[in-house]
Formats: C-alpha cells, structure tokens, sequence
C-alpha cells in the first residue's frame, strides 16, 4: 500500500543519473538503474542541460555503493543482488534507462565526492561549463532517495518483532537462566516490563520472610539482574513488588529504537524451613507486556535437588577410620593394615554432610559389614546419641548390615532439630573362633546413605569403599611375636642441617656447640604399641650418652600416669612417680646431679595406644667422662630400649638409636628467594559504562635478586577501559606504555623492583561501547622475568603461540592470573561519545592530558551496532569541540585531511569504504539539524576545498553500513593550540547521528553523555600514547 502511494505520488519526480561504467570480464556497459520494492516500471530520466544550470552538481547519496563492487541485497528479496562500480564520472549524458525486475528496484546515484579512485575511466571531451560543474560542490539532501525510505518503511512495517524467550527449558539450584526480550518496533514512550513471580503455577511459594528485604536470599530465587539501557534510548529499572510476590524490569523507551535486553535469573540452595520441603521440578512463568498489554507468556521449569554425601572420616578405606574403644586409631599410617583381636569391639567412623532435614522423606544407611560382625546396639546408640537424638535415629542390624534409619520428621520436631550431625560410630566386633593365622575378612558391597527427598519417591544416595579387616590368629600370640612387631619408637635430635632449598635435611642430625642454654638435647622420645593387645609392665630404658649433660626429664601434660628411675651420674639412683592427667614439667634430681640413664615403667600400654613424648634437658658437655674434650664432628649416640610382660622370653628388648653429630654453629635456615609474584582481578560492577567497576592488582611476595628485573603485561578486558593506575609503591623508574593485540589493550609496566611492597593497581571502567560480542570477555596478567630466571609457579609458563604476542614473544614469561569480565547490558543500535588525552591509553569517558605533554588529543563520536544485522545510512554530524559550543573551555583544533577518520573501535582498523566526509566553518546547531533536511549539505565541502583546517567547525559523515555487533567511530583527531595555558580546563564532544533506522540522537556539549578532555598539571598515569 506504502509502495502504491509514493509511486503515484512520484510518476512525474525526475531522477537524475550520471554515467558509469560497469566492468564485467572484458565487458563494459554503461549503467544508470532504478529499483523499488514495488512490482510497477520507472522511467529514469538522465540529467539535462536545464537541470544543470540549477545544480552545480549531485552528490552521492547512496548508501550501498563502495569504491569498489558492492552486493545489495533488497529488504524484498534478499537473494536479488545488484553489482554497482563506483568510478568518477567524466561527463554527464541524457540517458533514459529502464531496469525492470520481478521483486524489487533500487536506485543508485554516483556522482563526484571525496573518495579514492585510482582506476582509469574512459571519458569525452566535455565543455568548460561541465568542466566547472564536475569541480564545484553545492551538496544536496543527505537523504539517498525518497524511494528507500517508503520501501524501507513498508518492508520495517513488515518484518516488525517482539520476541521474549528463556534460553533454558530447566533450571537447577544455583543455577541460572536468561531470559531475552527483543524488539524492533519500539517507540518513544513506550514502557515494556518483564514479571517473574515468585510463586510457581504449582502452588509453591518461594518468596522471603516477612520483614525481610527482597535482596536476600528466597527459597529458590537468589538474584535477577538485567541489561541496562544505553541513556540515550531509554532507561530500565528493577524493583520487587512485595505485594504481588514478583521482579518487576520496567523498559522505558525515550526514543524510536531496536533493542535486546537479557535478564538474568539466578536460583539459590538456600531454601526456607516453612516454605520448602521437597524436592522437584516447578513450574514457573515469565510475562512480557507492553503498555500494560500483555503480549507473551515464557514457561520454564525449576528443578529443585537436594544431594547426601558419605565418606569415610579419614577418607579412602575403612581401615584409615578405625578405632579402638580407648580411642586409639589403630592404622596412624595409611600403610599400616594392622590385624583385630576377635570378640573384641572397635569403632568405624563415618561422616554424612549435604543432609538437609527439610527434605528428608526417610533415610537409611546400610553399612555391609563382614560375616560375624555383631553391632553392639546400646554403646552405638550411646556414642552417637548426642548428635542423633532430635531426629528419632535408630540403629538396627538385619544380617551382616548395620542399618541407621532418620525417619521423616513431623513440622513441631524439624523445629526443635539442631544443625545435622557430620558424624557416624559404629561399634561392634567380630564374634567368632579365634582363627590360627591372620585371617582377612570383607564384604564387597558398599556402604550407601539414601535419602528420599520428596513424596513422589526421587531419592539421593552416596556410597563409600566396603569394610575389609583382618583378624588376628592364634598363631601370633603375644608371646609368639617379634619385638620388632609389639613396637615402633621415635627419638628427635637436637636438630638438623638444612639443605641449600631451606627444607631439613633429616639426613644430618646435630647438636651444635653454640647452644649453652639449657635445652632438650634429645625430644619426642615415645613408644607405641602397635598389636590389638593390651600390654602390662611397659618399660622404656634411655641411656644418656657421654658428652650430654643431662639435667632433667621433660615431661608433657596429661599423660596416664607413669614411675620413673633415674640413675645420676655418681652411680645412685632417684625414683619417682607422675599422675595421670599432669601438667607439664621438667623432672630433676633433687640435688641438681646430673642423669646417665632413665628409666620409665607404664603398667599398662593399651592396644595402638602411644607412650607420651619425652626429652632429655640439658647442654652439651665441655669433656667426656675420661676426661677428653668434645669436639666438633664427634657422633653422639642415644639408645633407647622399649619391653613388656608377656612377650617371648627369647627377644631383647626392642633397640631404637638416635645419632646426632657435634657441629660448632647452631643451623641457619638459608635465606632463599624466589620469584614469588602474584596477581589478581575483581568486577565489583557488571554495569555498561559504570567507574571503577573493578581492578587488577599485582602482589609481590619474594624476589629472587633485589633489584629484580620485571615486566607485567596486563591484557584489559574487550568490555573494559583502564581508568586509572595506582602506582605509589612503584619504583620512581618504572615504565608504563601500551600497545594492542588483536584490537585488545596490553598495559606494559616494567622496571627494577627492590621491595615486596612495590604493587601496582589497575582501576578498570566498563566500556559503554558493548554488542553481542563483548558481553563476555576476560582479563589476564603475565609476568616476564630476566632469561634463566623462573616464578616460583612454573606450570604457568606461557608457551601457546597465540598468547605469546601479548607478552611480546618473551620467552620466559609466565601467566599470573585470569578471570573473566562480563558486563549485562541491552543492546540496540545508539551513539557514544568518547575521547583521549595524553595521559590516556584508550579512548574513555573523561580523557585526562598533562599540561607538560603532548597537545594533541581526540574526540571521537561512536555509533554502536549491538544488533545481530547490519545497520545502513548511517550519518554522523560531529562539531569540532570549541568555546562557541558553550560548554568547552578551550578550542580544539583540526589538522589536515587527516584528521577525521572512521575507526572500528574494537579491532582498530581505518574504515575507507563506503565512508564519505565533508566539512563546514559554521558552528552548525546539532538539535535543529534535521535528517531529512535537502538543504544541509549546502552547509558543507569536501577536503579538496577546505584551505584552513583550523577554522573547521562541523565535520558531516556518511557511512553506508555499519555490521552487526560492530563500533564505528568518527574520531576528530586534533590539538589545543593554547594547551600551555589552558590547565584545569575542558572541552567536550557533541554530536547528532542517524541510520536508516534509528531516529536522530543528539549529544550536546557538556550533558552527561558528553565525553571530555581536562587539561591537568597532575599526571595520573606515567605512559606514553600516540596519535
């Protein structure tokens, strides 16, 4: 209907066409089409003598046309592809061409602009008047052709959309879902909300408590964050709408916009005792209206689990979680596999942990234990009854399974249940003949906790390694065994050496003549007994070596209770006794002699049961008995000797020697560095433009050499820009540059670090400029060091190629950390303004120049496609920021044809094609310009006419399309020419932009999308940056 009335409309509208030549093979062919996307013929008309006296010359307008050949495709028919070759024109001709086509027509119009052209274009002579009208620039409308705009209206009218999906079917405890609401036919005042309730169809309720603030913690929705809008379209906000129990995200649209917004929903484990007591999956609804209309309906599942855990309490085996009664582990050693006393009890422990009693529809523990087990059913109950009381537990045994049941518990007992119990004991023993050898025993079935987490019947379960014992023979008696088998023994030196790592060298004993206090010569001087038999009449007997001069026993606190014979060095003897549970002291001899030898008598030592620890007080002697002096090298022995009733008569007692050697200088841990280096990032906001939203922060902890060489390479995030370093602690000489990689930012700090406090910290802003591309990025920090140096993490070192750039192809360079950064933001098609001065290393919000630096400095209008399809006709009118905008302080200057370029800000790269620029010496008002305006390129020249680049004031930009997720930049690359003299002043970039699609969006000098530089005398950044 659109396309019907504007051709009618437009039957008498000339349409003017220059001619060019189209190149196909060998083939020529002179061109000049019209298309539209209506079915009806169009004649067009060549540009006449008549015409030509009343315009000096077109100028391009059309979007789709390149320096070299363009495919367009027809928003009708997106397979119909027209090749168009823009070359200067020589002459103008009258020439009426017809292009029909059965879906769609386009009309191109080539005419002379300032573009590159260096191909040869065959022409004719043509008069001086034509010669004057090819050089003269009166520029016409900036809009291409009335015709694309009613085709590009009818065609938006029909591919319109509103879309509001989830990108999960299912969901689970923290877990998360986003949600995605998209639209291209937003409009000025339109105000679109998204409801997520926090009841489910189903009945459950999950919202907080009554008083609490909706931030906290829900019974299954933890957060729900959304995509800020860009300023300059709208706004969103989000509140918690207490009555109704929902999240409510209100989009308000201030301007004619497309847009995708995500809305992240993020589920908790953290579930409310009066709201939730099953698992399951619930169903939950999303809502999309607009305008208070609701227009979509999202349904989703929540899955809500719940999982038991069950290990042993040392983990690995159950040999490595057995005790005896006494409470003696019986394998200290997870090698030690010790035989059982039969018809004896011993205890297993076991922890359960993820138990929630909110779900507990019935548990059991079945523990299969090996044949002739017997739970003794009373000492379990007893041991576990302090734990297990408030959750009705019983033990049972039903053949060779040990059964806890914790059956589900009614709502007046889950409130009076304390937190869950962690462990388990189960005590019982094997009942059975005494076997003649050691004889194994094990079931191979597995100890499994099950749970039963909802009526329904879904169940958790978590199984262990199965219970193996062995049990002692009648042929390994007590008085059948080795003494080596009844006991191990410890004895401690005075100390060791250190190896040149600084770790103990347990290899060399000593004890150093520098030591003249009085200190244990001698520790950790212990027996154990390592049968399942309860020994009597322990004696431990430690001969005192000549060349100790011994003064005292050093005895721990709480022990059980032993006598004790000391034999002084004049050959008699003092006895004594200590109670069980003493305090700590050193035993001497009452008239101050010293002690040759000590003897220690237990009357019992109970099975895996240890001795206490003992040392032998005293110093280094100056002689020997015989008179003879101690020297250094000499090799000190003490031996101690461990017995008890019961065992073979034949055996000695069992002999354990400690050997230490006399060494003059007490052992100095070596002082050894490392490079020891760390590194770390944080986002504190996940907002789009939002200061200081994170940082990245260096740690020393150790260098190698002082001063040590070291060079950081911090690689910002694609959605981050550094807004400032802190950088007090640093050495005064360090170094700070940049350079990019891959369109990504590398900050290079690098100088001699003498201190451990020499730290430095990125402060990191969030980029306003985000697509779909850089929601998501990370940051990451390398460290090289001097060649044949090494971090003291060396499994961090950098070796993939594609890394390697970002430390400059070091190749001793070692990755310190690595996070990511991401930043929820919604998307549409909208402007930014940016700058740089030279104290900045990227293009930011608030640029900051030093008055003792460079003068040059960049403004830079950015026109952001976040969408997932190109975007045509773009225009982009910058004015040169100056005192006359009414805001800036000071004025910025142009340089030459250089000046004005169009920059895809990500990746770096100069855009030439399809870009056309002109220029203006009038300070154009931006908020009265008008797109459709037929007069505003009047205002305006191309390069070749401009003869004062200073006294530039506007700069008009064409850009016939700018790609899905992409971020060109008009950037006016200049100077302050009075910069000496402008300290603590600002100027501010201003703009007003345009697509095919997005209305104009102004940005005035000095609001509060206005990007700025401020001229300072304080530098807050130490690097160096080019333009």
């Amino acid at each position: 209907m659109n396309n019907r009335k504007y051709i009618k409309n437009s039957a008498n509208a000339r349409q003017r066409f220059s001619i060019r030549k189209l190149t196909i093979g060998t083939a020529s062919v002179l061109l000049g089409t019209v298309f539209y996307l209506g079915t009806s013929e169009t004649t067009a008309q060549a540009a006449s003598a008549d015409s030509a006296e009343k315009e000096v010359q077109t100028v391009a307008t059309s979007p789709i046309v390149k320096n070299e050949a363009t495919t367009v495709k027809s928003s009708a028919d997106t397979n119909a592809k027209t090749q168009v070759v823009h070359q200067k024109t020589a002459e103008l001709a009258k020439t009426d061409v017809e292009n029909k086509t059965d879906k769609s027509t386009v009309q191109a119009t080539e005419v002379n602009v300032d573009k590159k052209d260096d191909k040869p274009v065959a022409t004719k002579d043509v008069n001086s008047a034509e010669k004057v009208r090819q050089n003269t620039q009166t520029l016409d409308t900036l809009k291409a052709v009335p015709t694309n705009t009613a085709e590009l209206n009818e065609s938006k009218a029909e591919n319109t959309y509103t879309d509001f999906t989830v990108d999960k079917d299912k969901i689970d405890t923290e877990d998360s879902a986003t949600f995605n609401f998209s639209t291209n036919e937003a409009k000025a005042g339109d105000v679109y909300k998204i409801v997520i309730p926090e009841t489910t169809t189903d009945g459950f309720d999950g919202t907080t408590k009554d008083g609490e603030s909706a931030d906290k913690k829900t019974a299954t929705i933890d957060s729900v964050d959304f995509g800020q809008f860009d300023s300059s379209y709208g706004t969103a906000t989000k509140t918690y709408d207490a009555d109704k129990k929902q999240w409510v995200i209100t989009d308000t649209f201030t301007h004619d916009n497309t847009s995708s917004q995500p809305i992240i929903l993020t589920t908790s484990n953290h579930f409310r005792d009066d709201k939730l007591h099953s698992t399951g999956t619930f169903t939950r609804q999303a809502f999309l209206y607009k305008n208070d209309h609701l227009l979509k309906t999202v349904e989703f599942k929540q899955t809500v689990t719940d999982s038991v855990y069950l290990y042993w309490e040392q983990g690995g085996d159950s040999k490595n979680s057995l005790y005896t009664t006494k409470g003696n582990k019986v394998n200290v050693d997870s090698n030690e596999n010790y035989p059982l006393l039969a018809n004896t009890d011993y205890e297993w422990h076991l922890n359960i942990s993820n138990f929630n009693e909110n779900f507990n529809y019935g548990t059991t523990l079945e523990i299969p234990m090996p044949e002739n087990f017997v739970l003794n059913t009373d000492a379990t109950n007893k041991a576990n009854n302090s734990d297990l009381s408030a959750y009705n537990a019983s033990f049972s045994q039903d053949g060779t399974v040990v059964k806890l049941t914790l059956p589900q518990l009614s709502e007046a007992q889950l409130s009076r249940a304390s937190n869950i119990y962690s462990a388990v004991k189960i005590i019982g023993q094997f009942k059975m003949d005494v076997p003649r050898g050691n004889t194994q025993l094990s079931n191979s079935n597995q100890p499994t906790i099950t749970q039963q987490t909802n009526a329904v019947g879904d169940k958790s379960s978590s199984s262990i390694n199965p219970v193996t014992v062995t049990i002692l023979g009648k042929d390994h008696g007590l008085d059948s065994l080795p003494i080596g088998d009844i006991f191990t023994a410890t004895i401690d030196p005075d100390r060791y050496e250190f190896k040149s790592d600084g770790s103990i060298d347990d290899s060399k004993p000593v004890t150093p003549m520098e030591d003249t206090r009085n200190h244990n010569l001698n520790s950790s001087i212990s027996a154990r007994n390592t049968t399942a038999y309860n020994l009597k009449n322990v004696v431990m007997t430690v001969n005192i070596p000549d060349g100790m001069n011994i003064s005292g026993l050093s005895v721990p606190s709480n022990t059980n209770g032993f006598k004790y014979t000391f034999t002084l060095a004049d050959g008699t003897t003092e006895t004594g006794s200590v109670d069980v549970n003493n305090q700590s002291t050193i035993l001497k001899d009452n008239a101050g002699k010293l002690i040759k030898k000590v003897v220690l008598t237990f009357d019992e030592l109970n099975a895996f049961e240890s001795t206490p620890n003992f040392g032998l007080n005293g110093v280094l002697a100056k002689t020997y008995a015989d008179g003879s002096e101690v020297k250094v090298g000499n090799n000190l022995h003490t031996d101690l000797y461990v017995t008890a009733d019961g065992i073979n008569n034949s055996s000695a007692p069992a002999l354990f020697t400690q050997n230490q050697i006399i060494v003059e200088k007490i052992p100095v841990r070596p002082e050894v560095h490392y490079n020891t280096i760390t590194a770390s990032g944080r986002q504190d906001n996940k907002v789009p433009g939002a200061s200081e939203a994170g940082r990245i922060s260096s740690y020393i902890s150790d260098l190698l050499n002082k001063p040590e060489k070291l060079t950081y390479y911090a690689v910002l995030p694609t959605n981050a820009v550094l807004s400032s370093i802190n950088k007090t602690a640093l050495p005064r000489d360090v170094k700070i540059t940049s350079f990019k990689v891959n369109g990504r930012t590398v900050v290079k700090i690098s100088g001699e670090f003498t201190a451990t406090n020499q730290n430095w910290e990125l402060v990191l802003n969030n980029s306003n400029l985000i697509t779909h591309l850089n929601l998501s990025s990370d940051l990451q920090v390398y460290l090289a060091l001097p060649e044949g140096e090494k971090l003291s993490n060396t499994s961090y070192r950098v070796t993939d190629q594609s890394l390697l750039p970002f430390v400059e192809n070091s190749e001793n360079a070692y990755r310190l950390t690595t996070s990511n950064w991401d930043v929820i933001a919604a998307t549409g098609t909208y402007s930014k303004s940016l700058a740089q001065g030279n104290q900045d290393i990227d293009l930011l919000f608030k640029g900051q120049s030093d008055d003792k630096g460079s003068w040059n400095m960049t403004f830079s209008n950015v026109l952001v496609n976040s969408e997932d399809k190109d975007t045509y006709n773009a225009v982009v009118v910058s004015h040169v920021p100056g005192t006359d905008d009414g805001k800036s302080q000071f004025d910025f200057k142009l340089k030459d044809a250089n000046s004005v370029q169009v920059v895809n800000t990500a990746t770096g790269d100069i855009i030439e094609s399809g870009i056309e620029k002109y220029y203006s010496t009038e300070n154009i008002n931006l908020n009265s310009i008008k797109w459709d305006d037929p007069s505003l390129k009047s205002h305006f020249v191309t390069a070749d006419k401009v003869t004062d680049w200073a006294k530039i004031k506007t700069v008009l930009t064409t850009i016939s399309v700018v790609p899905a997720n992409s971020t060109y930049g008009v950037t006016l690359n200049g100077y302050d020419p009075t910069f000496e003299k402008d300290l603590n002043k600002t100027a501010y970039g201003s703009s007003v932009a345009w697509t095919d699609l997005l209305k104009p969006i102004v940005i005035n000098a000095g609001d509060k999308n206005s990007a700025s530089v401020t001229i300072s005398g304080q530098s807050t950044i130490n690097f160096k940056t080019s333009f």
